[in-house]
């Protein structure tokens, strides 16, 4: 089921719709405020469809990678995996 986007602030795909470029969108953009936020977990490829047309709209958007990077030492500490220098 999906919701309408109409109401919210800030919308993330936490799918993984957007690997593929024939996948459909997680959300109707057209729906989506102005002043919302568009978040991207999809990392590769780096841009999908929903980042491109929320740029188009105006949206504020955040992209995958910029979204994991800053998980990555965290991960690492939980895991016990030390930094390489």
């Amino acid at each position: 089921m999906q919701r309408d986007p109409a109401d919210f602030d800030i919308v993330i795909n936490a799918t993984s719709l957007g690997v593929n470029a024939d996948d459909p969108m997680p959300v109707d953009i057209s729906r989506i405020p102005p002043a919302a936020l568009v978040v991207e977990v999809v990392v590769a490829p780096p841009r999908t469809r929903l980042l491109d047309a929320a740029t188009a709209r105006g949206l504020a958007v955040v992209p995958g990678m910029a979204m994991m990077t800053p998980q990555l030492e965290l991960v690492a500490d939980f895991l016990g995996i030390t930094a390489l220098s």
